[in-house]
């Protein structure tokens, strides 16, 4: 049986994940990961207000005061997913319709 993409992502080594953030009032392109680093902490997906919403690990992001990344992303436009060094992308939207 063949894996639905949102799980693939799920499992993806790292990717690069593109929304829109109120805070910088443009688009933005991050590189995170679905498990926080060195742990078996996962990220979630729910629905909220009628959008999705896709809670990662941001590697490039400070810290918050408990030390953590994670952030949210809410209504992503694109990820691209690493497997082994392959990249590949797509619309999340897409995606998530395949659940």
């Amino acid at each position: 049986m063949s894996k639905t993409i949102l799980e693939q992502l799920i499992e993806a080594n790292n990717f690069f994940i593109s929304y829109y953030a109120k805070k910088h009032n443009k688009i933005i392109k991050r590189f995170g990961t679905w498990t926080k680093p060195d742990t078996d902490i996962k990220g979630k997906h729910f629905i909220s207000k009628g959008k999705d919403v896709f809670v990662y690990w941001d590697f490039n992001a400070e810290p918050n005061k408990n030390g953590n990344k994670w952030r949210m992303a809410t209504d992503p436009l694109k990820v691209e997913a690493e497997w082994h060094g392959i990249y590949t992308s797509g619309y999340l939207e897409v995606y998530l319709l395949l659940i």
